[in-house]
């Protein structure tokens, strides 16, 4: 470690008055909730049923596994800092989370563009999609994910705490945000902040990019198919582009207001914690009530469950 600083300061949102963290716990425990919960009854529902066993929805699965890991690298700490007015957090934790929050919000990018190329291939390719995207190729292209998301924040972040950090110690965050941290460096951080915009261009604009790209060539190649073939395409792609414009805009605006003087901290803290949390907090839902395949599956299981209760009352009376 480098400087005299053992720990830090979260201020979180330093315009709230304390009258509202029992109200911001009370969001974010919801939140926590119900993005655990959904994404872990989504992942069940895929795993379960054989019809949903294929390429597209293993991605979902991977998509729902890192969004739990996501908000469980922001929300329990922030949760402490506004029900326990916990805002102390060590140099060594600080930087872990910084890891894991850059660590996962890549992998969600790199999942999302995943995603976008399956559904090229499944849409524009339908005789090769089979052949490409089988099931080794999907467990090395899973792999190949999240081995580059692990990579990817690790020069930024080691070098980052390379840096001399004498005080003061306040991040006006609620997380250790590597913008937010990196201020508070007492060497010059223009070579690391130029190096951070880069790398946060990367994760926002090409894969955006790309993403727009597919999707228009997967739009030309949508309006030449008949009517029902149109609506079940257009079905698998919907959800997907909902998470795509609600990931990258947030993510991109987070980016944008640390270069413009007049954003206020707290709409920047706003920001982070809405790509953090949001995405994650719809995928489920998303899927669940936007995509036929996930809604039958659904249904199938539903309509197991009252049949085998209705067996197992059947049995009783008997007995």
């Amino acid at each position: 470690m480098n400087g005299s600083l053992k720990e830090f300061i979260l201020i979180g949102f330093s315009s709230m008055s304390a009258e509202y963290y029992t109200l911001i716990f009370a969001a974010a425990l919801l939140a926590y909730e119900l993005t655990v919960c959904g994404n872990l009854m989504l992942v069940a529902n895929i795993m379960l049923d054989k019809k949903l066993h294929s390429p597209m929805y293993f991605l979902v699965c991977n998509l729902s596994l890192a969004d739990i890991f996501f908000v469980s690298t922001t929300l329990p700490k922030l949760m402490s800092r506004y029900l326990l007015d916990d805002k102390v957090i060590l140099y060594n934790g600080c930087f872990t989370q910084m890891y894991f929050f850059l660590f996962l919000s890549s992998l969600e990018a790199y999942i999302l563009i995943a995603m976008a190329i399956d559904r090229f291939l499944a849409i524009c390719k339908p005789l090769r999609y089979p052949v490409l995207m089988n099931s080794r190729n999907s467990i090395l292209l899973a792999a190949f994910l999240w081995t580059l998301g692990f990579i990817t924040p690790i020069k930024s972040v080691s070098l980052t705490q390379t840096m001399d950090f004498c005080g003061p110690n306040k991040i006006y965050h609620c997380i250790c945000d590597y913008s937010a941290v990196l201020k508070l460096a007492c060497n010059d951080i223009s070579p690391l902040s130029i190096q951070g915009l880069v790398t946060a261009l990367s994760l926002v604009i090409i894969p955006f990019s790309f993403i727009v790209f597919t999707y228009v060539k997967i739009g030309i190649a949508v309006s030449k198919l008949k009517s029902s073939g149109r609506a079940k395409a257009f079905s698998t792609c919907v959800a997907h582009l909902v998470i795509v414009f609600c990931f990258y805009f947030s993510e991109a605006f987070v980016f944008i207001s640390y270069r413009i003087q007049n954003v206020s901290t707290d709409l920047r803290i706003l920001g982070s914690l809405q790509y953090a949390v949001l995405p994650p907090l719809l995928n489920p839902f998303i899927y669940s009530f936007r995509n036929k395949d996930i809604r039958d599956a659904i249904k199938r299981k539903l309509k197991g469950n009252l049949i085998e209760k209705h067996q197992i009352e059947v049995t009783v009376i008997r007995n």
